[in-house]
């Protein structure tokens, strides 16, 4: 079985894609980091995929924005729902000072749910969400490995970023509510 997820390897996503996986049993499931709501819901409806996950509904955020702007265009069964409480973390590459950090960048919604938080600890750092197919924070992560985004760039997200990328934390729970939860839709195409 193949699980597209909204996001990429330590995205909430994926955290939440071990629950689901767990949750009902499966085995022999492959994860197909899909990275945005769209390109689940296109690979569903195409058949790459067998199962997908996104998110749909923050605490703090409501409604998520990416996913509300595309899910109307696909036909899709909800199979179950999972709801994971969501801490930020900010990162960067290892050798990177908390003080030489210039940029923080990562998905929308992560944005979102730590503005408050943000702008009051580092009012004076660039503050920006990613874009295309840096939309994801794990895709921001992998970027500045890369070498592709200025090494300045702390990325905002999942802890597990930091283990999948070898990335220092440089900060904890930024989010601007301490009892931030995100709702998580399990799909499958519809019959």
């Amino acid at each position: 079985m193949r699980i597209g997820i909204m996001g990429g390897k330590g995205s909430f996503n994926h955290e939440v894609s071990k629950k689901f996986i767990k949750k009902h049993n499966l085995e022999n499931v492959e994860i197909v980091f899909c990275y945005t709501t769209e390109n689940v819901l296109k690979g569903l409806s195409d058949g790459r995929i067998d199962r997908g996950i996104f998110g749909i509904y923050n605490s703090k955020s409501m409604l998520v924005d990416e996913t509300v702007r595309v899910m109307g265009h696909y036909l899709y069964d909800v199979i179950s729902y999972e709801t994971l409480h969501v801490r930020h973390y900010l990162m960067t590459l290892p050798e990177i000072d908390k003080k030489d950090i210039k940029v923080i960048s990562g998905h929308p919604e992560a944005i979102v749910q730590c503005r408050q938080t943000l702008e009051k600890k580092y009012k004076n750092l660039e503050i920006t969400s990613g874009k295309g197919d840096k939309i994801d924070s794990t895709a921001v992560a992998q970027a500045l490995v890369r070498g592709e985004i200025s090494k300045n760039t702390a990325v905002l997200g999942s802890k597990a970023i930091a283990e999948a990328f070898d990335l220092k934390v440089q900060d904890k729970d930024l989010q601007d509510n301490p009892d931030n939860a995100t709702t998580f839709l399990f799909v499958k195409k519809f019959k």
